[in-house]
């Protein structure tokens, strides 16, 4: 049995039946298949994917931290129509969960739109004027929805519409746009595994004897399989030629998973930094923090940071005077060293005054008094 049958069988999933003869890419043979996922495993789309197996793969998990953890640390604000901020934010951008941290609420918020279509918060709270003050984000296995995906159940109970404050993902959800391509990072992941503790050169067994049943065919290899994982060697008879074909087939999975990684690092939008891998036209190195976090807001989190803000500035949610924003700075905010620089430069230059400069750094608050 070969890896690759290995791992299938391990996944579920029965390889394609063959009406020709494999031959060894070693081989001088006029027979020889192209290999391909659909030829060694039939059709991988088959292999279900959830969210738990999508986080099982590392790149998935690493994506989901940059992603939704970073996102979960932004603080969400309030500004006018023209961009002034407002001084005292509603409850529900501080706290929109009872009993949870913003964090906690806006990074699974934005979980489900990473791997799902929609993510959902059920209005629980409202204001003397009707403004929602807390809520709380669905969990998707208590929901139930129509065939548009409008969401008409919670727990059973009917939901009603104006209670529903729906987001949309960029792109549909990673379980839904990027199915197959988990699939396949599953697939070589086992095969891997299997090559990992058995990792002496692939073989080839020529019997020159009387032609064996299939049974018996599958009862020498699998006696030599097991043979190889314990002890390392086999026994052949003299009607048994062993002939190595070399050990390549690991360096073709290494090479696999790292082409997947990347698909998949290319299907949550991660920079070259973020996913640890080579991402064609993507680069490794950047001179400081501020311009790397800018790049992972412009190429990865502001579809999400746009999903979210936009949904909530509507005007079932904020008042029509007022807009909904995230707070960047943490993440894109130059050291203060770099930002009194350009200060000094504006105040010598006469563009700004101190005090404007001051109230930039906001050093003109008053000190409260004991």
């Amino acid at each position: 049995m070969s890896i690759w049958t290995a791992a299938a069988n391990a996944l579920g999933l029965a390889p394609r039946v063959e009406t020709e003869v494999l031959a060894s890419p070693w081989a001088s043979s006029d027979h020889l298949e192209t290999l391909t996922f659909a030829g060694l495993f039939g059709d991988v789309s088959a292999i279900g994917i959830t969210r738990e197996r999508a986080m099982s793969l590392d790149m998935v998990s690493l994506g989901r931290r940059r992603i939704a953890a970073t996102i979960g640390r932004l603080p969400l604000i309030e500004t006018t129509r023209d961009g002034k901020p407002i001084t005292e934010p509603r409850k529900l951008l501080e706290q929109p969960e009872q009993g949870l941290p913003r964090s906690s609420t806006l990074t699974w918020t934005v979980d489900n739109l990473l791997f799902y279509p929609t993510a959902y918060w059920i209005i629980t709270e409202r204001d003397f004027a009707g403004w929602p003050v807390k809520v709380t984000l669905a969990d998707r296995a208590r929901c139930g929805h129509d065939q548009h995906g409008q969401l008409m159940t919670y727990d059973g109970a009917p939901v009603d519409p104006r209670n529903v404050i729906r987001f949309d993902s960029p792109d549909g959800g990673l379980l839904h746009v990027a199915r197959e391509d988990l699939a396949r990072a599953h697939v070589l992941r086992a095969a891997a595994s299997r090559a990992e503790s058995n990792p002496v050169p692939a073989l080839d067994l020529h019997n020159e004897g009387d032609d064996l049943n299939k049974d018996e065919i599958e009862e020498l290899l699998t006696s030599w399989e097991k043979a190889r994982a314990r002890r390392g060697v086999g026994y052949s008879s003299r009607s048994l030629t062993v002939t190595p074909l070399g050990a390549s087939t690991e360096n073709l999975l290494i090479e696999g998973r790292r082409a997947l990684d990347a698909t998949l690092a290319r299907h949550m939008g991660l920079p070259a930094w973020a996913a640890d891998v080579a991402v064609a036209g993507s680069s490794l190195t950047y001179t400081n923090r501020e311009s790397r976090n800018q790049e992972l807001v412009d190429l990865t989190l502001a579809p999400y940071l746009t999903a979210i803000a936009d949904r909530l500035s509507m005007g079932d949610v904020t008042p029509s005077t007022r807009r909904v924003t995230w707070d960047l700075d943490s993440l894109v905010r130059p050291s203060r060293k770099e930002r009194f620089e350009v200060l000094t430069n504006a105040i010598s230059a006469g563009i700004m005054t101190v005090e404007e400069a001051r109230r930039e750094e906001g050093l003109d608050r008053e000190e409260p008094t004991a």
